[in-house]
């Protein structure tokens, strides 16, 4: 009996000392839930090891600041640093940044040369990220594109070590190495030189063509000081009184003319037959 009364009075005791700890529990369960409303609606603060961001982020460990209103309301864009649970282990936080959205295309380096390249398209509801140090870095170059889910928040500040903390730019310069953009350059530079002496050849063809017409023109007799091909004959040119003698003149005009020898001498008789029925210069009535 004795042993069964100092049990329920240790029970007793403890209950005593675990109601009298009831303020302080309910202060930390409100912390708690207050932090995850943060942490979740906010933003929240995370420490951040590794070489992939260097030298946006340092190798020994940043605290970086995130926000979620960024993620909940679907405005993330190429260039933020973003805050995300790994594709391979959900259990594992990441720190990269976003190279390309939903509908954009990413042109993905190739690891065998300076020069190639591969262009991929970010699906529905994914983004491509990378990171700074492209070197060192595991990011969608190996796993594919992420979805949009798995991203936790943006990051937009560093606050340690104190003496490094700044704002978080957003920024592309990281997307490609500066080889390949090097290699890019040279490219570019070559391909406005080929267009360059493309143009160059085409403007030296038109010119050999507009000689040539006019070279054509010319020997035609297009020229207006010159009579029609092949019709009819101008009277400003073809003067009756050169033409006396039309068993000469019309054939060698027929040739000239590209032939209707026929219709030149139906012309210059015509021309013949108004000069002599019109009266001599001073006898009209």
């Amino acid at each position: 009996a004795k042993d069964t009364k100092k049990k329920n009075a240790g029970m007793r005791a403890a209950w005593r000392r675990a109601l009298s700890h009831v303020p302080q529990l309910g202060v930390i369960v409100q912390v708690v839930g207050i932090h995850h409303l943060v942490q979740k609606y906010v933003g929240d603060v995370t420490l951040i090891m590794g070489p992939s961001m260097m030298p946006t982020i340092n190798r020994s460990g940043d605290i970086l600041i995130y926000e979620t209103r960024s993620v909940r309301r679907d405005e993330l864009k190429p260039g933020n640093i973003v805050i995300l649970k790994s594709p391979k282990d959900p259990d594992q936080i990441l720190c990269k940044r976003i190279i390309a959205t939903e509908g954009e295309t990413v042109e993905v380096e190739s690891a065998y040369s300076t020069w190639g390249s591969t262009k991929v398209f970010v699906p529905k509801g994914h983004v491509w990220i990378q990171g700074d140090n492209l070197s060192n870095s595991s990011d969608s170059r190996s796993y594919g594109c992420v979805p949009r889910a798995l991203i936790i928040g943006r990051a937009y500040a560093r606050v340690y070590p104190p003496s490094q903390a700044k704002w978080l730019g957003d920024t592309l310069d990281f997307a490609h190495t500066p080889e390949f953009k090097e290699a890019k350059l040279r490219q570019a530079e070559m391909e406005r030189q080929v267009l360059t002496m493309r143009q160059e050849r085409e403007e030296q063809q038109q010119q050999q063509q507009q000689q040539q017409q006019l070279e054509q023109q010319q020997r035609a007799g297009d020229d207006p000081t010159t009579a029609s091909r092949g019709g009819r004959v101008v009277e400003a040119v073809l003067d009756p009184e050169v033409l006396e003698d039309h068993d000469y003149y019309v054939p060698f005009i027929a040739g000239y003319f590209g032939g209707g020898g026929g219709s030149i001498a139906s012309e210059v008789a015509e021309i013949d037959t108004r000069k002599s029925s019109s009266p001599p210069p001073g006898r009209q009535s």
